[in-house]
């Protein structure tokens, strides 16, 4: 997968966290601190906050041998969502549901997921 702009500066991020932490365990000499204080109050700038918490969104699903989609999977903030594709109408929703029930007790399911990077997934 290639890293997005935010993936680096998160990569980024957390390598001056290191570097804090280092700084702060060495001794206490003047420019150690000021070193240490002056990457610290880099990392507590709000717009680094956001990169620092921002999770990306990740999306997959499950598919019939002809390529339709049963399900569509989505993680966002650490939780998944599994659901039938919208687009799915009652007689084709009884076929995807008896496809998904009989993939399922073959045994586990994997579902690749990708990073979502425009508006609408690829």
């Amino acid at each position: 997968m290639p890293f997005l702009d935010d993936d680096k500066h998160q990569k980024t991020l957390e390598l001056l966290a290191e570097a804090v932490d280092y700084l702060n365990r060495l001794p206490h000499v003047p420019a150690t601190r000021d070193l240490s204080a002056r990457l610290q109050a880099h990392l507590d700038e709000p717009s680094q906050m956001l990169v620092a918490r921002r999770r990306p969104e990740l999306h997959g699903g499950i598919f019939s041998a002809a390529g339709l989609p049963l399900l569509e999977v989505a993680v966002v903030d650490e939780v998944a969502r599994i659901q039938y594709p919208q687009d799915l109408r009652t007689p084709d929703w009884l076929q995807a549901s008896a496809e998904v029930r009989k993939l399922l007790a073959a045994g586990p399911v994997s579902v690749p997921l990708k990073a979502r990077t425009g508006e609408k997934a690829e």
